[in-house]
C-alpha cells in the first residue's frame, strides 16, 4: 500500500515540464469550462507560442498548471495515475565524494548542489521550487530512508 503523497513526492515529478499531449487530456477533465478551454489552447497546435513562452520562463510545470487552473482538482485520482507515468520522475545521477577506503564499504557522501533556481508564486508570495532531488537531499535529516540504487 502508499500514499498520494508518496505517489506525488517519489513518483510523479509534479515540478517538471508535462507534454502538450498531457495537458491536452487533463484538460478533458476541467469542472471549469474556462480552465478547459484555456488548457485546451495551450496544448494545441494554435497556442504553441504561448506554451514555448511559458516554458522559456520556467512556468510551466504541473504543480503550476494544477495552481493556476484550480478546476484541474476534478480530475479523477485513477486517470491521473493513468496518466502520470508520462511524468514519471526519472534517475538523478550522483557521482560519489568519498572513498570506501576512508569510509569503508557500508557509507558514502554524496557532495550535490542544491538547485533553487525557480520561483513558483503562491498566493502573491514567492516560494522557490528547488531541484527535485537536490532539495529532497537538502532536507533529509540524518535516518530518513532514501531510496536509490548503485550503478558501478
Amino acid at each position: 500500500p502508499t500514499t498520494l503523497r508518496e505517489v506525488l513526492s517519489t513518483t510523479v515529478d509534479i515540478v517538471g515540464k508535462p507534454s502538450r499531449r498531457l495537458v491536452a487530456e487533463l484538460a478533458r477533465f476541467c469542472g471549469d469550462a474556462v480552465d478547459r478551454e484555456v488548457l485546451a489552447h495551450l496544448s494545441s497546435a494554435a497556442g504553441k507560442a504561448e506554451w514555448e513562452e511559458l516554458a522559456q520562463q520556467g512556468r510551466l510545470s504541473l504543480l503550476e498548471l494544477f495552481f493556476r487552473h484550480r478546476s484541474l482538482a476534478s480530475v479523477p485520482l485513477a486517470n491521473f495515475l493513468e496518466l502520470a507515468p508520462q511524468m514519471r520522475l526519472k534517475p538523478r545521477y550522483y557521482t560519489a565524494s568519498s572513498s570506501p577506503a576512508t569510509l569503508g564499504s557500508t557509507f558514502v557522501t554524496l557532495t550535490v548542489k542544491v538547485v533553487r533556481d525557480r520561483v513558483f508564486e503562491l498566493n502573491n508570495k514567492g516560494s522557490a521550487l528547488g531541484g527535485v532531488s537536490s532539495a529532497f537531499l537538502a532536507s533529509a535529516l540524518a535516518g530518513d530512508p532514501v531510496r536509490l540504487f548503485v550503478q558501478p
